[in-house]
């Protein structure tokens, strides 16, 4: 029986492979905001999917795709060749950085800073109705400055 089997995943494994059909693992790809990631692909892409644009989108320029991290969270991101085959499937997590952010909840609000060895920046909020509703424009100011005028 074992080998009736595997008779049968074999035939199926030449069939496929007959057929023109390639495997595509999914990749991870860890995103971090405000940076976009660039992949140069095997040949020119015919359709993308995104499963949540929400979270992640692309762009694609020949055979360049670039990734445009939007929010934090998980995506996936199907590339397409012109016959509808698979050239590439990326599992995208967007996330921040931890090593370099700093998060102070104050007052009920949240503000996220940037910072290195000398000095933290705040981050501008995301787009117009962020900063309508945290009553800031966008702009860079020093945590540290801030917090010592306290």
């Amino acid at each position: 029986m074992p080998i009736k089997r595997l008779v049968k995943y074999s035939l199926l494994v030449v069939v496929l492979a007959a057929a023109g059909h390639r495997w595509v693992m999914a990749e991870t790809l860890v995103l971090h905001p405000n940076r976009t990631h660039t992949v140069e692909l095997h040949g020119l892409p015919g359709a993308i999917t995104v499963a949540n644009p929400n979270i992640a989108n692309v762009t694609a320029r020949g055979t360049s795709v670039v990734f445009h991290p939007r929010a934090l969270g998980l995506t996936e991101i199907v590339i397409l060749d012109k016959t509808g085959a698979r050239m590439a499937d990326y599992q995208v997590n967007v996330r921040i950085d931890d090593s370099a952010h700093v998060t102070v909840f104050k007052a009920g609000q949240q503000e996220t800073y940037t910072c290195d060895k000398a000095r933290c920046d705040g981050t501008a909020p995301k787009n117009d109705e962020d900063a309508k509703l945290s009553g800031s424009a966008p702009r860079e100011e020093n945590v540290w400055n801030q917090l010592a005028a306290e």
